[in-house]
């Protein structure tokens, strides 16, 4: 069984990260996982990963019952007066809201008299900076991860890379913990604590005069950490509580405020190429807060996890071998770079001091109009050399029509094969001119073609609905073959040829050249099951400079 290779991603959720225990247990036995990351509760779940911890024992290891006691006592009490105060005011509020005197102003009196400690607890959660102290929580992750840090992770061999994402609220920016970052030697320990510090809910971990939170406040799905990675990336997150359409009250305006925060910036920003999303559907009776899972809710959560696992395509998103060789952060620049290059090799190649002296060159050109108003194109040619000097290089290019939206040079399929006896082999061909009509290759011949061997070439090329927007509506397009001289004797035999499915309306074809027309009949695609008509010219010419060939078509006017 071949050896595949991923990155994984998880994001927060609290203790129901349970439920990326069973994703874990779905996972292949020949799936390396060579670069783990996480936010708040993902965070943990990617350290735990690190370190060797396998899905059963994340499961055992996020349903200790211990959980349960990682909150101070005082704290809890705490809140739980916070909590009954607030239900307490809301009806003082109310009244407060329609009219101000001596009745509301005594009920305010009493309300406070029933709660004397509300303001000194509002003063301890407002100089904390949060509801929850995270002492007891530190030292249950010290357990589980010891003093094991960044640069553990690629010396144990379990990943090569852990990456782990805090906000910094005084930095106001992304923290990435990681042995990229310069965080080698840095306990991940602290990392996790930083990250799954819930703003409010728990006190912010301060390092030197940083204070960390959640990574989820700035990105509560990371996407971006294995952007630059050679492998793909697959990423689970947990399908939290949707925020309510209408926001009708305070907490509803809260609970969107904070529902805003973490996904906003994640929507801005588009998922990196080589990146699958997963998500586990979270029952909405288990909050992100709730640490004390019931063996029902351990069991759910991790069923709903074994079950998307189970459910993803583990061979199609991960890989072999390295799929992105090299990252540039400045993409569009390296781009225009390589295609400029590219655009100069040939037109060096093209001067007139590096033509061979004779070219014998005999082409084929079929284009197909199908019964969707699709287009297939097709170039087989041979070519024969005479004289000292090689052939290394040829060019294609395609045309795409005016009322076609732009296309990615990277979602064109081009199909580039030298035909033998053997078979076809693939061609090397690299991007060479990216207009937004205009897409163009080069074509490298190995071994360059010599004196005295003949070789032969297709080239291959579709447009979906190209003729919908046009030919279809009664307006005309054109068909156009060109050849560009790099001989000093280039002769030239072309056959061009256009095929028109026998289901369509009639189509007028006008030639805009010198040429000999072969008598139209018809011809059977077996592999396509379609018959179409065929309308054919041959050309022989000397090539000077750059020669075009255009037939034009459109509707058959009564």
């Amino acid at each position: 069984m071949t050896k595949r290779n991923c990155n994984l991603l998880f994001q927060g959720g609290g203790v129901r990260g349970v439920a990326y225990a069973g994703v874990l247990d779905a996972m292949p036995p020949n799936l390396k996982v060579v670069g783990v990351a996480g936010t708040s509760a993902g965070a943990l779940v990617a350290a735990l990963v690190a370190k060797g911890y396998q899905g059963k024992e994340l499961r055992a290891i996020l349903a200790d019952p211990a959980l349960t006691e990682l909150l101070n006592d005082a704290d809890v009490t705490r809140w739980k007066r916070l909590e009954a105060a607030w239900k307490d005011a809301e009806p003082v509020i109310a009244k407060l809201r329609t009219a101000v005197n001596i009745g509301s102003l005594w009920q305010l009196r009493s309300w406070y008299k029933r709660n004397p400690e509300v303001f000194d607890d509002l003063q301890r959660v407002w100089l904390d900076r949060g509801i929850h102290q995270t002492d007891k929580l530190r030292d249950w992750i010290d357990k589980h991860l010891l003093d094991f840090t960044f640069e553990d992770s690629e010396k144990l061999g379990h990943v090569r890379s852990l990456r782990i994402v805090a906000s910094d609220v005084s930095g106001r920016r992304f923290r990435v913990f990681g042995q990229e970052s310069g965080d080698g030697g840095i306990r991940v320990a602290k990392a996790v604590q930083a990250s799954i510090s819930i703003p409010l809910f728990f006190v912010p971990l301060e390092d030197d005069s940083d204070i960390l939170v959640d990574g989820g406040m700035l990105s509560n799905y990371p996407s971006f950490l294995f952007a630059r990675s050679e492998y793909p990336t697959i990423g689970f997150r947990l399908l939290d509580v949707i925020p309510p359409g209408r926001i009708a009250s305070t907490f509803d305006f809260l609970r969107s405020l904070l529902h805003t925060m973490t996904e906003a910036h994640d929507r801005f920003r588009s998922l990196p190429d080589y990146f699958k999303s997963y998500e586990i559907e979270v029952p909405s009776s288990i909050p992100a807060t709730k640490f004390d899972l019931t063996e029902s809710d351990i069991d759910r959560l991790y069923q709903r996890g074994l079950s998307v696992g189970r459910s993803v395509e583990w061979d199609r998103y991960s890989s072999p071998t390295k799929v992105i060789p090299y990252w540039d952060p400045k993409p569009q620049q390296a781009l225009q770079l390589c295609l400029t290059e590219a655009a100069r090799l040939f037109d060096r190649f093209a001067d007139p001091v590096l033509w061979v002296d004779k070219l014998i060159h005999k082409a084929v050109f079929t284009v197909k109009i199908k019964p969707d108003w699709s287009t297939s194109y097709e170039r087989e040619g041979t070519v024969e050399v005479f004289g000292p000097r090689q052939l290394f290089l040829g060019r294609s290019t395609i045309i795409e029509p005016d009322n076609l939206t732009e296309t990615s040079i990277s979602d064109v399929v081009h199909t580039c094969k030298e035909v033998t006896s053997g078979g076809e082999i693939d061609l090397i061909h690299i991007p060479a001119e990216n207009a937004e009509q205009r897409k163009g290759f080069l074509l490298f011949y190995v071994p360059p073609v010599s004196a005295g061997a003949r070789r032969t070439f297709r080239t291959e090329f579709h447009i979906k609905r190209e003729l919908a927007e046009s030919v279809a509506k009664d307006r005309s397009t054109v068909f156009s073959y060109g050849v560009r001289q790099i001989a000093n004797d280039h002769q030239l035999a072309l056959r061009f040829r256009v095929l028109v499915d026998v289901d369509l309306d009639k189509l007028v074809l006008t030639h805009q050249f010198s040429g000999r027309k072969i008598s139209p009949g018809t011809e059977f695609d077996a592999e396509e099951n379609r018959t179409y008509y065929v309308n054919e010219w041959l050309i022989e010419t000397q090539v000077h400079y750059n020669v075009n060939f255009e037939v034009q078509v459109e509707k058959f006017k009564e």
